[in-house]
């Protein structure tokens, strides 16, 4: 399985090539100041798990739908449900 860890390591936006990972299963980039995440995160059709607690997302790209095996649960991001949205 593949995992990428990126705790305490990034700043405003997550800057990766996700379209190069699409064996990607488990994402964990929780404690970072990550706004958004970049509409390419749709190429990781793998994933399974994403840890984004502890930052300041407030919009989640659509394309994010196109990672059928992922459950995300609102309270992974530690925000309040009203302000999550979807581009």
């Amino acid at each position: 399985s593949l995992s990428l860890s990126l705790s305490l390591s990034l700043s405003l936006s997550l800057s990766l090539s996700f379209a190069s990972l699409p064996n990607l299963q488990t994402l964990d980039v929780d404690h970072n100041a990550i706004t958004c995440f970049p509409v390419a995160i749709g190429h990781c059709t793998s994933l399974t798990s994403l840890n984004a607690s502890s930052n300041a997302i407030r919009v989640m790209p659509v394309e994010l739908g196109k990672c059928k095996k992922l459950m995300v649960s609102v309270s992974s991001f530690k925000i309040l449900s009203h302000t999550l949205k979807l581009l």
